[in-house]
C-alpha cells in the first residue's frame, strides 16, 4: 500500500484546519446574534458557514482516505469559495464598484462578521487577499499532486 503524497496531506490538512475556523467564526456570529441588531444576518452566516465547513472538513477527510471522490469535491468547493470570494472582491474594489452593483447580495456570506478591521484602517480588499490566499494555495498544491494521487486512489 503506497503512501499518501505529502502534497495531498498539506493541502487536506490545512482545509480541514479552515473548515473548523469557518465553524468557529459561524458559531461566534451566531453568538453575537442575540446581543446584535444584525440577527438575521448572523443566523444565514452561521447557517452558511457551518454548512460549508463541516463540507470542507467531510471532503478532506476523504481525501486522506484516498478516496476519488474526495479530490473532486475538495477542487469543486475549493474553486466556488475562491470565485465568490473573488466576486465579491472585485464587486467592493473601488475601481470596480460602479460596474459590479449587482453582485453585493452573493457576497453575503463572507462580509457579515464584523473583525473590526475597519477601526484599524484597514480595508476590505487588503483583507480580501488574505482571505484568498489561504484558499488558493491548497488548491495548488492538490493540482500539481493530481497524478500521483490519481495512481494510488481507489
Amino acid at each position: 500500500m503506497e503512501k499518501l503524497p505529502i502534497k495531498t496531506k498539506i493541502a487536506a490538512w490545512w482545509m480541514i484546519v479552515i473548515g473548523g475556523i469557518v465553524i468557529v467564526l459561524g458559531i461566534k456570529a451566531a453568538g453575537g446574534s442575540y446581543t446584535s441588531g444584525a440577527g438575521l444576518e448572523n443566523i444565514i452566516f452561521f447557517i452558511t458557514s457551518v454548512f460549508l465547513g463541516s463540507l470542507l472538513i467531510i471532503t478532506n477527510l476523504l481525501l486522506l482516505k484516498r478516496r476519488k471522490v474526495g479530490w473532486e469535491f475538495s477542487i469543486f468547493i475549493l474553486s466556488i469559495l475562491l470565485i465568490s470570494l473573488l466576486i465579491c472582491w472585485i464587486s467592493l474594489s473601488p475601481l470596480f464598484s460602479s460596474f459590479f452593483v449587482f453582485v453585493e447580495p452573493c457576497c453575503l456570506p463572507f462580509l457579515i462578521v464584523d473583525l473590526g478591521l475597519d477601526e484599524m484602517g484597514i480595508s476590505f480588499p487588503f483583507t480580501g487577499f488574505f482571505l484568498f490566499l489561504p484558499l488558493l494555495i491548497p488548491l495548488i498544491l492538490l493540482l500539481l499532486d493530481r497524478k500521483n494521487f490519481w495512481k494510488i486512489a481507489s
